[in-house]
């Protein structure tokens, strides 16, 4: 009977130290590079917003850790906010444009966009920094390439239509068929 109780008085200890252990150690360990940072495809429908949980496969929002690929004919539209990504991938027929056309074209959308890596371009892919609204700001930085080192016909395309619209693009390199192109940096507004 001694030897029953003390085996379980052993048992809960080593119960409540693997408990304290996985307390402390478990926020370190998933908190690695290891464990950071996801690839976050867009769901199955036709088209969605980067702000929007219904947009992505697993219902989680990018952040700069995760790279974000853009499906055979989606349309991501990059909403009102500062998003990040590690990368992004424009598959066959994607899209990625810079503004909302549902929302009152009098107000500020602000679209801000930063890719740690690159950004690729697939064959029909489409990557485009459009003004719907009066006084917009559509802010890209990508640290890496913008990619279209992979495609046929894929288009990377401004449309500065509306007056006061603020563009800020920061691309480190461009890759065009076989040409690396050297970093671009420009700001400019539209009268």
């Amino acid at each position: 009977m001694l030897f029953n109780q003390k085996m379980r008085q052993k048992n809960i200890f080593i119960r409540f130290l693997t408990l304290a252990l996985s307390a402390i150690l478990l926020p370190i360990i998933c908190s690695s590079p290891a464990f950071s940072g996801y690839t976050l495809y867009t769901s199955s429908g036709t088209s969605g917003f980067w702000s929007s949980t219904n947009t992505w496969a697993l219902g989680l929002i990018p952040t700069a850790a995760d790279d974000v690929v853009i499906n055979n004919g989606f349309t991501l539209y990059l909403d009102s906010g500062n998003w990040a990504a590690s990368s992004v991938e424009i598959d066959n027929g994607g899209s990625l444009i810079s503004s909302n056309p549902y929302v009152n074209p009098t107000s500020l959308n602000g679209s801000s966009l930063t890719v740690t890596n690159s950004i690729k371009l697939y064959d029909n892919a489409v990557l485009r920094l459009n003004s719907n609204k009066i006084n917009d700001v559509i802010y890209l930085k990508v640290n890496g390439m913008l990619d279209c080192y992979y495609t046929n016909n894929a288009a990377i395309e401004i449309n500065a239509s509306h007056p006061g619209t603020q563009y800020n693009i920061n691309v480190g390199n461009i890759r065009l068929g076989g040409y690396v192109l050297p970093s671009i940096i420009t700001n400019f507004t539209v009268n």
